[in-house]
């Protein structure tokens, strides 16, 4: 991934290193977790992607006092959807939905990878379906294993309400 993510602040300050901000954070609330999701929106052009570090509240009885979200929005061309013909038909490929679905889990590990020598174990949340007819499915089981073969845990859908909910609320 090639791509540099910026994060942000909701009133849009900067995050200059995001490494320090969260581990600042993580010692002023040593019973919070540490939990990343990004969504994916097409747009006419672009794909616009919507990645989110959220500081969950704690106490030291596991009890959640809200959170504390920072972001990073970044996009990207549109790619060309791809049309194969099978026996006269015109059929859309669905190799470019898939792309355009595995950049979400990248830019989410991608976003882990940058918060080194994190002393809280960070949650993955990957906007991917445990449903099998849902289309986002297919890359279910890849996804997670990919997660955490990167030494994360993570989840999908419906448990997956940091990229569900918080990162598709700001990717609109």
């Amino acid at each position: 991934m090639a791509k540099e993510l910026v994060f942000r602040k909701f009133d849009g300050t900067l995050i200059e290193d995001v490494n320090q901000y969260v581990q600042d954070w993580v010692k002023e609330n040593p019973y919070g977790q540490i939990i990343i999701g990004c969504v994916s929106q097409e747009h006419n052009r672009y794909v616009k992607y919507a990645i989110v570090i959220v500081m969950h509240f704690k106490d030291k009885y596991g009890g959640g006092h809200g959170a504390h979200v920072i972001k990073a929005i970044t996009v990207e061309g549109k790619p060309k959807k791809v049309y194969t013909t099978r026996n006269g038909r015109r059929d859309f490929d669905t190799s470019t939905l898939q792309g355009k679905l595995w950049k979400e889990v990248e830019y989410t590990v991608q976003a882990a990878n940058m918060l080194d020598g994190c002393e809280k174990k960070i949650k993955i949340h990957v906007d991917y379906n445990s449903k099998e007819n849902a289309g986002s499915h297919i890359l279910y089981a890849p996804g997670l294993g990919y997660a955490q073969g990167m030494g994360y845990e993570a989840c999908g859908k419906p448990f997956a309400w940091a990229a569900t909910h918080v990162a598709d609320a700001l990717c609109r």
